[in-house]
């Protein structure tokens, strides 16, 4: 096992969505009007920004709708080198298939909705709105997933839960609540975002190593995301949500599809629920560990002025900061990157960078003397070591290197401290369970 240093990356650039525009822009005839009926919603103009000759300020001069078409317009494309022209590789604007509701968020702007079904990236899609007893309150709206997950809503005045038909006049998915980030101020400065678990090897040890060291480096709420877990390493994630310090997202799982895949749903998720709510967002695994050299995370990002269980000793043995060392040489700038993100200016994030951000605003590279990615790898797990094995050879030589020696006392003692609290009881002796 090793793990590879690389630099991590943040946020925004403006290159990409001048690129949508200047490429795509009026290559779709789809009508975005409301569906015609007796009762007309009252939208909810937004109040921030301050903008007022602009109606959807964060998009620049286009509406929020035009803005997200673009983008999905451009996601939808390939370009045929031998006709020189771009061409659909999936049909825009077509049914919607299966939807299964996730989440919902509820912004000064808008409403996103989040699904977890497959197959549906620039379908067709109709938002619906309904009290706090579900009944529904006003027109649907023609809408489309301009990402694989997520559908774009205006505001509504009295919605209280929202869902997702196929058809203007069939029958909605059962509603779910929005969730308020209305406000304007977060109430965090530094969360994590954790990809979904999943898997049968025991995370106990890896989950509670990643919170306290993301814990030490500033970061104060986790959104963890759950595919599916065993019962005996729930006690340590029920633990943290009783503290408050994480959040717990399970993973409806009615369309099979292969582990890793459930990683885009969580990111969009994560996207949109800590906009609003943590200012800055370290998207990582379960097996990654960003660390700035140089003091924390958080002492970094408060630099940045631009407003653009078995005995201790065997914890302490297997704990993957204490117990593996063989390290790559730093990778170049783009491989398998990880960002910090500030999620109220970035739309759209991909696994390693960010896809789309509001205009206006850039990425910072960091340097691998400020901060890198300690990636934990098991060379023999899955087909890994086969596949990507050489590549991370290519980029140098190994050598045997220590998480940071300064943190290293303290993270052992938080963890040990931590696991000994939640395992170490009565009940869990006598009953135990299985791992």
């Amino acid at each position: 096992m090793y793990y590879s240093w690389l630099p991590s990356e943040e946020f925004i650039s403006l290159q990409q969505k001048k690129f949508f525009r200047e490429i795509y822009s009026g290559s779709s005839n789809f009508n975005f009007s409301n569906v015609s009926t007796t009762r007309a919603p009252e939208i909810v103009q937004p109040k921030t920004r301050n903008q007022a000759a602009q109606k959807f300020s964060p998009y620049g001069n286009e509406s929020a709708l035009e803005y997200y078409r673009h983008y999905m317009n451009s996601s939808l494309q390939a370009y045929d080198s031998k006709k020189k022209a771009y061409y659909f590789y999936v049909e825009p604007y077509r049914p919607a298939e299966d939807i299964t509701l996730l989440s919902a968020f509820e912004f000064p702007d808008e409403i996103h909705i989040v699904q977890s079904s497959i197959n549906n990236e620039g379908a067709t899609v109709y938002c619906r709105y309904f009290d706090e007893y579900s009944q529904e309150i006003s027109t649907p709206f023609k809408s489309f997933f301009y990402t694989k997950y997520v559908v774009y809503c205006p505001r509504i005045k009295g919605t209280k839960k929202v869902s997702l038909s196929h058809e203007a006049d069939s029958e909605p998915e059962i509603p779910i609540p929005m969730v308020d980030r209305t406000n304007q101020e977060p109430k965090h400065f530094f969360g994590v975002c954790l990809c979904p678990v999943y898997g049968n090897e025991p995370k106990w040890l890896m989950l509670t190593e990643l919170i306290e060291h993301y814990k030490m480096q500033g970061a104060t709420h986790f959104y963890i995301y759950i595919r599916h877990m065993a019962h005996y390493d729930k006690h340590i994630l029920n633990d943290y949500v009783r503290t408050g310090e994480v959040e717990v997202v399970t993973l409806l799982e009615r369309h099979w599809r292969i582990g890793d895949y459930w990683q885009h749903i969580g990111i969009q998720d994560c996207m949109l629920r800590s906009r609003g709510f943590s200012k800055w967002n370290a998207f990582a695994d379960v097996d990654e560990r960003l660390t700035a050299l140089n003091g924390t995370i958080l002492q970094y990002l408060k630099n940045i002025k631009d407003p653009l269980l078995a005995n201790d000793r065997q914890v302490i043995d297997w704990m993957p900061t204490n117990r593996y060392h063989n390290t790559s040489s730093v990778g170049a700038y783009g491989h398998t990157t990880k960002c910090i993100v500030d999620t109220q200016k970035a739309l759209i994030m991909g696994v390693h960078y960010v896809l789309l951000y509001h205009p206006g605003y850039y990425q910072k590279y960091i340097e691998a003397d400020e901060g890198v990615v300690r990636h934990y790898r098991d060379v023999n797990m899955s087909d890994w070591g086969t596949r990507w094995l050489k590549s991370v050879e290519a980029m140098g030589n190994f050598s045997m290197t220590n998480y940071p020696e300064n943190l290293q006392k303290e993270l052992t003692s938080r963890v040990v401290s931590r696991i000994r609290y939640v395992y170490k009881t009565d009940h869990l002796n006598e009953t135990k369970l299985s791992r």
